[in-house]
């Protein structure tokens, strides 16, 4: 986790705390070991728990919207700047204490995920 993301954490007004924690354990428990070890019942038991959750894995952004907001979706990591390009999501509304955002990358040298920011909506052009 990114010193960034701690430091969020630490404002945060989000109000089911244990989603945080269950997120994280989300990221570590199953998305990792479907990263590494590849497989069709680690996907499936990855996609089971984020159901369970009510949390969604996608994109940060897609098409033309790649890099709109500059240095906001990238944190330093290993000497350089990496781009926060995969999201946890829960929730639609721009309230902080009822949006759900985790934003990390995987790194594939040290074949880990990196959290960069969580738990709120960081800016879009809508915000």
């Amino acid at each position: 986790m990114h010193n960034r993301a701690f430091k969020a954490v630490k404002k945060s007004r989000y109000e089911d705390e244990s989603l945080l924690y269950r997120a994280l354990l989300l990221l570590r428990d199953f998305y990792v070991p479907m990263r590494i070890e590849g497989g069709l019942d680690k996907k499936q038991a990855f996609e089971d728990k984020c159901a369970e959750l009510g949390i969604s894995e996608e994109p940060t952004f897609s098409g033309e919207r790649w890099g709109e907001q500059g240095e906001m979706y990238k944190v330093r990591y290993a000497g350089r700047f990496r781009l926060l390009d995969r999201h946890f999501k829960k929730g639609t509304s721009r309230e902080e204490r009822h949006c759900f955002r985790l934003y990390f990358f995987w790194d594939e040298e040290t074949e880990q995920a990196v959290v960069g920011w969580l738990p709120s909506h960081l800016d879009t052009r809508a915000t």
